[in-house]
């Protein structure tokens, strides 16, 4: 798969279930590592600019909805103090 996304563009994946949208996805938020080729980014900060939206709830049941929602920021290793402002 090749593509080019500009700057402030919107982009949906569409597509029947089991083609590769949420495979790119994940690939695009660093959610997994590519087996081969790479990804691209010409703004370093673009973690700062990615959402990510999954089809099913990924919540944790174990945990409080404050952690749930901290999880994102876990992931992207802030510390605890900066996950709790």
């Amino acid at each position: 798969m090749s593509m080019e996304i500009k700057d402030s563009q919107f982009v949906s994946l569409l597509g029947p279930s089991g083609c590769g949208n949420s495979t790119v996805l994940r690939l695009i938020a660093g959610l997994e590592k590519a087996s081969y080729g790479k990804i691209e980014w010409g703004d370093r900060a673009w973690n700062q600019k990615l959402a990510f939206v999954f089809q099913e709830a990924a919540l944790m049941p174990w945990e409080t909805v404050r952690e749930n929602v901290r999880l994102p920021l876990k992931l992207a290793g802030k510390s605890q103090k900066e996950r709790v402002k």
